[in-house]
């Protein structure tokens, strides 16, 4: 189930509200902007004419307030069915930008502190049938790297090499300070049966005009005791003709 499209946004100095409060499935966000997920704060705010581009002019110094919030994107989802024994509902961000925690049904799932990367879930004991809210609070960067030590070989600002973090936003040569915040990748709802397969990987061992070798790898996690399974790997060329199988 694929969670993209118009997710409920707000801003709160650090400390101005309990986050159990704004997690809480009944919370009552109707007054929240709309935004687009996958997004970002600074393009909902344009969209929403809140703040003017930041790309004329000085608009970028304007905005520069946005990243000393806490900002929060609130949504929903129904599940048909809760997961049973031997299965498991997962919930996956594709990006997170970038310090995060994330709430379900008003339960702390997890956190994060990578935009860079994917993230994952368990939420088999927190989602149930029917009805479920996500919240996600989004932290300034400042609380993450107040106490870290500043290097004189950084260049522009200090602070960008202890945050995995798209390094333009902290500004260049080329461009403004513009420190994104938000969802920026897809968000599943995933529900496994028994087995997922977690990581695959290929590697061409082979290569000539005559013969060609790849060797692949798979890692499955599995959530019943052992048992006999069978994976089946197809190589598929673009016009969809399988090329190899095994």
């Amino acid at each position: 189930m694929e969670l993209s499209g118009i997710w409920k946004l707000m801003h709160f100095d650090v400390g101005e509200k309990n986050p159990l409060e704004l997690a809480a499935p009944g919370f009552d966000d109707r007054f929240w902007i709309g935004a687009s997920v996958p997004g970002d704060v600074h393009t909902a705010l344009v969209e929403r004419g809140i703040i003017d581009p930041p790309y004329y002019g000085h608009n970028d110094i304007k905005s520069r307030w946005i990243e000393q919030k806490e900002w929060w994107y609130r949504t929903t989802f129904t599940l048909d069915q809760v997961s049973e024994a031997g299965e498991k509902t997962e919930l996956h961000f594709e990006g997170l930008d970038t310090f995060a925690t994330i709430y379900v049904n008003g339960h702390e799932i997890g956190k994060t502190d990578n935009m860079l990367m994917s993230h994952h879930f368990d939420i088999t004991r927190i989602a149930r049938k029917g009805w479920n809210s996500i919240a996600i609070k989004f932290d300034p960067l400042s609380l993450h790297n107040k106490d870290k030590e500043l290097f004189d070989w950084s260049s522009y600002t200090k602070e960008r090499p202890w945050i995995r973090k798209a390094a333009m936003n902290f500004g260049w040569d080329w461009g403004p300070r513009m420190v994104t915040v938000g969802v920026w990748g897809k968000v599943r709802v995933k529900q496994y049966r028994h087995a997922k397969i977690e990581h695959i990987a290929s590697v061409t061992a082979v290569l000539s005009e005559t013969k060609a070798v790849v060797h692949v790898t798979a890692a499955i996690k599995r959530y019943v005791k052992p048992a006999n399974y069978r994976l089946s790997i197809n190589i598929v060329e673009h016009d969809g003709r399988i090329a190899a199988a095994a």
